[in-house]
C-alpha cells in the first residue's frame, strides 16, 4: 500500500484557459462577469523593483475563429475565462452582464508585447450575429452573471416602429442594451464610465459609442473625447 497519493493536475477548477496572445487578430464574443483578483506581475522595472499587481475580470468568451487546443483540437466556447491587465479590466467591467464583440490585437509594451482589444469590423459582426441567431442561449447555459450591486438591471425596451440602424441591430441580436425611442433624461454616472471606457478604444467611432450607451448625445461624447485627448 502506497504512503502518498497519486498527484493528477487538475484543470483549473470552474475556470477555462484561454490566452490572447495565441490568438492575435481572433473575433471574440465577449460577456464579462466580474472582477477578479489581483495577480502579481512577471516584469520588473528598469531599477529593478518589482510592477503594480495586474488587475483582473472574469469573462464568457466565444472564439469565433476557434483556439487551438493543446491536443490539436479547436475550440470556441470559454467558460469564466480570468483575463489579465487593465487591457481587459478596465475596458471590459463597465459592460458587466452585457454582450461584446471585440479582435484581439497585438500591441507593443516596454517589456514585451501585450495583447489588447478594439472594436470588432463589420464583418465580424456579421459573424456574430449569424452565431448568435444558432446559439441563442449559449451563455445562458454557462452560469449566473454577476453583476455590480450599483449596476440596475435594464428593463428590454419595446421594438422601435422605424426601421433600426446596423448598430441597434447589432445591440438587439447579441444582447447589448437597446436605443430607447423616447428622449433620455441624461445620461447616468454609470453611462459616462461606459462611454469612457468604448472611446478609449482605438477606432471606435461616435456613432457606436451613442448606439451604445443610453443617455448620450453627440455633444457629450465630443466634451469626453476632448477630455480624453482623443
Amino acid at each position: 500500500m502506497s504512503d502518498f497519493e497519486t498527484f493528477v493536475p487538475q484543470s483549473g477548477g470552474d475556470y477555462d484557459a484561454y490566452e490572447p496572445k495565441e490568438n492575435y487578430g481572433h473575433s471574440i464574443i465577449v460577456r464579462p462577469i466580474k472582477a477578479g483578483p489581483l495577480q502579481p506581475s512577471k516584469f520588473k522595472n528598469s531599477d529593478g523593483t518589482p510592477r503594480p499587481p495586474k488587475e483582473t475580470i472574469d469573462v464568457d468568451l466565444v472564439d469565433l475563429d476557434g483556439a487551438r487546443q493543446a491536443d490539436g483540437t479547436t475550440k470556441h466556447v470559454f467558460r469564466s475565462v480570468r483575463l489579465y491587465g487593465g487591457q481587459f479590466h478596465d475596458h471590459l467591467l463597465p459592460y458587466v452582464g452585457k454582450l461584446l464583440v471585440l479582435t484581439i490585437v497585438k500591441r507593443k509594451g516596454e517589456a514585451a508585447d501585450y495583447a489588447g482589444i478594439e472594436a470588432a469590423d463589420a464583418p465580424s459582426m456579421q459573424r456574430a450575429r449569424e452565431y448568435k441567431g444558432v446559439n441563442p442561449d449559449l451563455f445562458e447555459e454557462l452560469g449566473t452573471v454577476q453583476k455590480p450591486a450599483e449596476q440596475p438591471a435594464v428593463a428590454p425596451a419595446p421594438a422601435p416602429a422605424a426601421q433600426p440602424s446596423p448598430e441597434q441591430t447589432v445591440a438587439a441580436t447579441l444582447g447589448a442594451t437597446p436605443v430607447q425611442e423616447a428622449a433620455p433624461a441624461g445620461p447616468t454616472e454609470q453611462d459616462i464610465i461606459r462611454a469612457k471606457a468604448l472611446i478609449a478604444i482605438p477606432g471606435i467611432e461616435d456613432h457606436v459609442v451613442l448606439a451604445s450607451v443610453p443617455g448620450l448625445t453627440p455633444a457629450i461624447v465630443a466634451s469626453l473625447r476632448t477630455a480624453a485627448g482623443s
